[in-house]
């Protein structure tokens, strides 16, 4: 072989302008990470202040063992944040709702102190598009402000608020019960995987494979990364502008990658070769899909111990380790969740798990060509240093999804009800602020 060839050379180049992209890669601007962060905090006081409402008309044997939790929580946040910027004045909010004697807040925004001073020590009125109800904590202002101003409406503003306070705990002990019957139904498939492990599928369509299928198919993934970083990033920042939010760039351009790519291995190995590696004919939809469910569900579990290490590395602060379209999940919901759950899943699934994956698989056995597409698979995301670990085991587990089904149905679905299930997440945190 020669090393020299200029389809070697171009091939060196676009793995070389991959790695430069990745190691110059642009940060998220500080303002969009504080506004995040702030979201964040705000979200976990409005279920503390929930909890507070509900409370109140908890029986009085239960009530001091309620607010003792909801102190040590608040207690919790203040760690895990210090510094922000409303959280004094929401602390403030809580613990005057639990019957202290608050002093005035030393931290917080002017305009906030100035409408604290107004409420809680001036006992003036506020306006109902006041900052200070709009807080996490602002159902307890409002209610504080009816109990001093309206005494007549307090029994109707309470009746409302522990109403929507419930629905909030409710949907979050659906989401309880539902994450834990996902981890529950993956532990058992884990179970069951490893009682009797499966024949593999893949790597016998592998086998019969020749030098310039197995070849294209490196270069087919490498040039989708091409596509999607150094040109993707460097046509983005003048391009962008051409489109209504960067939500859309990214729809378009990351279909145009994957359709380039994807073209590219038909027309040099043959469609029908390309349709028996990426979508064979006869397969069960029904029965790939519902094994994807199941693939998602084994996944899980040690998703979840990955996420929680995550977490712990990073001081409870998820926002350091969101990906970029969790902070324009509020702006265009219907648009992320296409582009996350629907159309991310194929493209990657098919460059990831059918060619890179197939590359490596052809020669190496599972566990290395599942680590090896995996970490090129982690690295890739732009989560940083700390999601690692994370984006690695949900690599390798896509990889085993594809490697003992006839297709990428399987994974591609799995993938789906992955992202898919942190799009719904983030949402329905975002509808509660």
């Amino acid at each position: 072989m020669n090393f020299l060839s200029l389809r070697n050379i171009w091939l060196f180049v676009m793995i070389a302008a991959v790695g430069f992209a990745l190691f110059h890669r642009t940060e998220l601007p500080t303002a969009r990470v504080e506004e995040m962060q702030e979201r964040q905090v705000k979200f976990m006081m409005r279920l503390l202040a929930s909890q507070a409402l509900l409370s109140r008309s908890a029986p009085d044997s239960l009530k001091q063992s309620l607010e003792k939790q909801l102190r040590e929580q608040v207690a919790s946040v203040e760690k895990q944040n210090p510094g922000r910027s409303t959280f004094h004045i929401e602390k403030f909010i809580l613990f005057t709702a639990l019957g202290d004697t608050m002093e005035r807040p030393a931290m917080g925004r002017d305009e906030l102190l100035k409408e604290v001073d107004r409420l809680y020590f001036k006992s003036e009125a506020l306006g109902d598009d006041s900052g200070l109800f709009k807080l996490g904590t602002g159902d307890l202002a409002r209610l504080y402000q009816a109990e001093k101003k309206n005494p007549e409406k307090v029994a109707e503003l309470r009746k409302e608020l522990e109403t929507s306070a419930r629905i909030l705990e409710a949907v979050m002990v659906l989401f309880s019960m539902g994450a834990f019957g996902i981890f529950a139904l993956g532990l058992v498939m884990t179970y069951v995987f490893f009682r009797k492990i499966p024949q593999t599928r893949f790597f016998s369509t592998l086998q019969v494979l020749e030098e310039e299928p197995h070849r294209l198919m490196l270069e087919s993934a490498v040039l989708y990364m091409f596509l999607v970083f150094p040109v993707g990033l460097a046509f983005g920042k003048f391009a962008v502008g051409w489109f209504p939010d960067s939500i859309t760039y990214a729809l378009v351009h990351l279909s145009l990658a994957f359709l380039i790519s994807a073209g590219y291995f038909m027309r040099n190995a043959g469609i029908d070769f390309a349709r028996q590696l990426i979508l064979p004919p006869g397969e069960d939809w029904v029965k790939e899909i519902a094994l994807g469910f199941l693939g998602f569900a084994a996944i899980f579990p040690p998703a979840v111990f990955a996420l929680i290490l995550m977490l712990m590395a990073t001081s409870g602060d998820a926002v350091r380790v969101a990906h970029p379209v969790a902070f324009v999940i509020q702006e265009s919901p219907i648009k992320v969740f296409i582009l996350a759950a629907l159309l991310v899943p194929v493209f990657e699934e098919v460059v990831f798990r059918v060619f890179l994956y197939g590359y490596f698989r052809k020669t190496q056995r599972i566990r290395f060509a599942a680590f090896f597409s995996a970490s090129v698979f982690a690295v890739l995301h732009p989560q940083g240093v700390y999601a690692l670990p994370y984006l690695a085991i949900l690599g390798m587990g896509l990889a085993l999804l594809r490697e003992y089904r006839n297709s990428p149905i399987a994974s591609i679905t799995a993938h789906a009800c992955v992202n898919g299930f942190a799009v719904v997440v983030g949402w329905a945190a975002t509808r509660f602020l």
